[in-house]
């Protein structure tokens, strides 16, 4: 009996160990894990480390941590925890040498990530890993592994995150978003397994869905990813764009589904999928809305970096909007804008600019960022199979006038076919609906290699003018009760060279009275305007432009309204080249018609000129002429004095008769044809006193003739040339007097010593 109970005392102690072993195991192990952790955790990573359970279960290969959570320097702020970490490995295959997890899970992990300028709330921890632990002593001698069996052997299984949380603040940019529901899933990766797939989900607090997959092959580094993004919101991040523009607000969402193949290790990829921005609205610090749009879509349909391709299915731009607001102060997309106030570089000619913006073109400026991106940095094979541009409306409120001006481009449709390498020429079309009377239209001719070898045809119908009288009023203090504006023109751009061919005509235009204004220009408009009016009230001019798109100079807007307003202003100052050319004939006729001295009869050539007069009279019904002769008197009296003393030698004298009171046409020819000879001088001084023998030939031709009389028929010349105009222009080309004057002018700075002439002045009734 003794013995049975020793024998079974014996017996039990072994199991009294087990159990106890078990109970400092179950007891006291999972203390002494968390004591380690926490310890450890803190002299690493120097922060403050909390956990709240922790276990190893070497039985079934288990290990959990609930609760970790590592602080801030300070120990006040949590940077980041989780509520835990299981890991179950398989212990069996441990003495294979085969490293298997059967299950690594973290579930809701929480990071906290802080950026100030370059620097992380992490940077300390990763400063303190960054020390250089791959040098090696002199003495050290490297570790025999001549008997290795080989790569390490592992497998991992259902690895995944679950309930993952990340909040990211960046106080440069004020920005604070969460990354919640995070879930990442990793089925298995293995040492015989090169493939790795992975899938991933999360949603961000301020808006926005992100999912999608990744597959590796470790072997060949190539990859697959597919992503979806769906309702990102980007209002949270419209800081970013505070250093290049002054915004008050960004609103808007991004949306992308792609999949992504190639090389890992090249970055060798091609894409095929799409983006997608909606509701995109930027406002400028007032939180007035400047630019929009309610989509713009990219579907790719291959972009390979490898083979140099990138084609598009179509990209589209859906009802974008524009304000432009033009105050007193400026307007305001200036307002938004940064400007470098100081001084600029000089550059020798040895330092070109070789930016796509070195100049100021504004046709350079349109497409040279395009340009220069097809040409550098992207592809040299490209194909879009549509770009288009659909509902467009830009707004032009200006406020700087005397009065509101508000004008709106609608219903804007740009749609280009087929803009690829592989065709010579791209075609596309433009409609718009201007002020919601006008119609604007273009045809686009493009060279896909070359965006700035273009040609385009293009027409505006039917745009009121009356919409534009603020604008009229404050420059020329006039405003249009009536007129319809139709504009249709041609550029051709080829070689850099511009060539542009433009046709206006404005349908009966009708001006309005005169506002009294400190800012219009004090030119005569009314007179501009009807002379540019033909008899139906309409204006029709032809503007044509050419110029050097190296010209820094040239602007093709600017440069046809600086045409226009020469147009104008010298159509009020100078109008006669203006006539010539509408009329036939050259600038002179219509300024000027040219009489000979002593003459007073119209000959054909002034008839034409007067004909051409009644022609523009009757064109323009609003016009009235006014004829001001110019003479010199006293030339004009000399050649009467003359031809009188020669008369008088050749009836007296050569002829020995009276002097015929009416002369004949051969008579005055004899005159004129006799020589101002010593024979003519001796006559005239027996007609003369002994004393007035020294005067001069001119002199004495004055004294016979008779100073008086000499007066009297250049005067009577004068009025018989004025009558001999008004009785052609209002007798024969029955012109009403109302319409037309004729008279002698007293300014002596229109005399012209060489010819008499009767200045063309037209004018209107103000």
């Amino acid at each position: 009996m003794v013995v049975k109970k020793i024998i079974s005392t014996i017996g039990i102690i072994p199991l009294v160990i087990i159990a106890v072993l078990l109970i400092i195991y179950f007891l006291f192990l999972p203390p002494i894990l968390k004591y380690i952790i926490e310890n450890q955790g803190e002299k690493q990573l120097g922060r403050k480390v909390e956990v709240g359970h922790a276990s190893l279960n070497i039985l079934n290969g288990s290990v959990k941590i609930k609760r970790l959570t590592i602080y801030e320097p300070g120990g006040r702020q949590q940077f980041l925890s989780f509520g835990r970490l299981f890991i179950n490995f398989s212990v069996p295959d441990l003495f294979n040498k085969v490293y298997h997890i059967e299950t690594l899970n973290l579930d809701e992990p929480v990071v906290h990530i802080v950026q100030h300028d370059s620097t992380f709330n992490f940077s300390d921890i990763l400063a303190r890993f960054a020390s250089d632990t791959t040098s090696q002593p002199e003495s050290e001698i490297p570790a025999d592994t001549s008997e290795s069996s080989g790569p390490v052997k592992y497998i991992v299984e259902n690895l995944s995150i679950t309930s993952g949380t990340i909040s990211y603040t960046n106080k440069d940019f004020n920005l604070r978003d969460t990354i919640r529901h995070l879930k990442l899933a990793v089925p298995l990766f293995s040492y015989d397994n090169p493939v790795l797939n992975l899938s991933f989900f999360f949603d961000l607090a301020s808006g926005g869905n992100f999912r999608g997959s990744c597959g590796l092959n470790t072997d060949d580094e190539s990859m697959i990813l597919r992503d979806t993004i769906s309702d990102f919101n980007l209002s949270n991040y419209k800081d970013y764009l505070i250093p290049y523009i002054n915004i008050g607000s960004l609103r808007g969402y991004f949306h992308t589904s792609n999949i992504l193949v190639g090389s890992a290790s090249t970055f060798d990829f091609s894409i095929t999928g799409n983006l997608k921005l909606t509701d995109v609205a930027l406002t400028d610090t007032t939180e007035e809305m400047v630019a929009g749009f309610r989509e713009f879509s990219v579907i790719f349909d291959t972009i390979s970096f490898s083979d140099d391709i990138m084609n598009f299915d179509t990209i589209s731009l859906i009802e974008p909007v524009i304000n432009f607001k033009m105050t007193p102060e400026g307007d305001n997309f200036s307002a938004m804008m940064y400007y470098d106030d100081s001084p600029e570089d000089t550059l020798s000619v040895e330092q070109p600019v070789e930016t796509a913006t070195a100049g100021a073109n504004p046709v350079e400026m349109m497409v040279a960022y395009f340009q220069e991106s097809m040409n550098t940095y992207l592809f040299q094979s490209y194909r879009i199979k549509c770009l288009q541009l659909l509902k467009g409306k830009v707004v032009y409120d200006d406020l700087s006038l005397d009065e509101p001006f508000l004008a709106t481009m609608d219903n804007l449709d740009v749609i280009l076919s087929n803009l690829s390498t592989e065709v010579d020429r791209s075609y596309g079309t433009l409609e718009a609906r201007i002020n919601e009377d006008g119609l604007m239209s273009a045809e686009i001719s493009v060279n896909p290699r070359d965006i700035l070898d273009i040609d385009l045809k293009y027409e505006i119908r039917s745009l009121m003018v009356p919409d534009f009288n603020p604008f009229s009023v404050y420059y020329i203090a006039y405003p249009f009760p009536r007129g319809a504006f139709n504009y249709t023109g041609s550029l051709l751009i080829k070689n850099r060279k511009l060539n542009s061919e433009n046709k206006i005509v404005i349908e009966k235009i009708n001006i309005g009275e005169k506002v009294k204004n400190k800012t219009a220009i004090g030119l005569p408009i009314k007179l501009a305007i009807a002379l540019l009016r033909d008899r139906n009230g309409d204006i029709r001019l032809s503007v044509p432009v050419e110029g050097d798109l190296d010209d820094p100079k040239l602007k093709i807007g600017r440069l046809i309204l600086d045409i226009l307003k020469n147009l104008i202003i010298k159509a009020a100052t100078a109008p006669y080249d203006l006539l010539a050319s509408a009329f036939g004939g050259n600038e002179e006729d219509y300024k000027e018609v040219r009489f000979e001295y002593m003459s007073n009869k119209l000959d054909e050539k002034q008839k034409k000129q007067l004909e051409k007069m009644a022609a523009i009279l009757t064109e323009k019904p609003e016009l009235t002429i006014t004829f001001a002769q110019a003479v010199d008197t006293e030339k004009e009296k000399a050649e009467i004095a003359l031809f009188e003393a020669k008369k008088i030698f050749l009836f007296e004298h050569l002829e020995q008769k009276q002097i015929s009171p009416q002369l004949t046409g051969a008579d005055s020819l004899q005159i004129n044809g006799i020589e101002a000879n010593q024979d003519l001088l001796t006559f005239l001084g027996t007609k003369l006193d002994p004393a007035l023998s020294g005067l001069s030939l001119p002199e004495k031709c004055y004294q016979v003739a008779g100073v008086e009389k000499v007066n009297l028929l250049q005067q009577a010349l004068v009025t018989a040339r004025n009558q001999a105009l008004a009785g052609y222009f209002g007798e024969v080309l029955i012109i009403p007097s109302e319409r037309f004057s004729v008279v002698t002018s007293t300014d002596p700075a229109l005399i012209n010593s060489a010819y008499p002439y009767f200045r063309i002045k037209f004018d209107v009734d103000e």
